[in-house]
């Protein structure tokens, strides 16, 4: 697997969307500016290292009124002998799609897309990139709609043992102290050794003692 391969194949998560309808849903959305994006960080400007030409758009009625459109392109990239070989790509979309009429006993209405054109190349471009490895983790099947599946689980910081100790003394002489009105909370944060939250009842507890202490005088 090339250098270049590996640069290009994994999206960030920001780039991520979860289809939530359709034939598609449940699989995921690309951002198609992270391609170009991630095209320019490891190739270069498009049209200077890397470039992709439209070679074909056609479009094909079908028999209930709907209109597909397809597109077909070609990808290069700058090598050092000059343009690559062309890596081509097919993608598609609708130029007119036939939808509910405006009243509930109306036929169905043709609802022209005037970007139809448009996403038929910008899908193109996914299959043609998708040959040179843009996204390729997500085609692999090694997102799951969370996280990557090869990364290694979050390890939450180990508490620091030492100062768990003494916070925990200190809080349990304050607890025998009578200076929590819910002790049982503070119970709680010690048995899921919250060191902020044993941090923040300390506080409290002191507070409290500072109280009683003037109240004495």
């Amino acid at each position: 697997m090339s250098e270049n391969y590996k640069a290009v194949s994994k999206p960030p998560i920001s780039a991520l969307r979860a289809i939530q309808g359709g034939d598609l849903k449940g699989k995921t959305d690309i951002n198609p500016q992270w391609r170009y994006e991630v095209m320019d960080q490891v190739y270069g400007q498009c049209g200077i290292g890397w470039k992709y030409e439209v070679t074909k758009v056609w479009d094909y009625p079908t028999a209930d009124g709907t209109v597909l459109c397809f597109a077909q392109v070609n990808v290069y990239t700058k090598t050092d002998k000059g343009w690559s070989d062309p890596v081509p790509g097919l993608g598609g979309n609708t130029l007119v799609d036939m939808v509910k009429g405006y009243g509930q006993n109306d036929p169905k209405r043709a609802k022209p897309n005037d970007e139809g054109y448009k996403m038929a190349i910008t899908d193109a471009l996914s299959t043609a990139l998708k040959l040179i490895g843009v996204a390729a983790d997500i085609y692999r099947g090694n997102w799951d709609g969370t996280k990557y599946r090869d990364e290694a689980p979050q390890k939450k910081p180990a508490v620091d043992t030492q100062e768990f100790v003494t916070l925990k003394a200190a809080l349990i002489d304050y607890i025998n102290a009578g200076m929590f009105d819910h002790p049982d909370n503070v119970n709680a944060v010690i048995e899921k050794k919250d060191l902020a939250g044993m941090k923040k009842a300390l506080a409290v507890a002191k507070e409290n003692e500072q109280k009683i202490k003037g109240s004495e005088v």
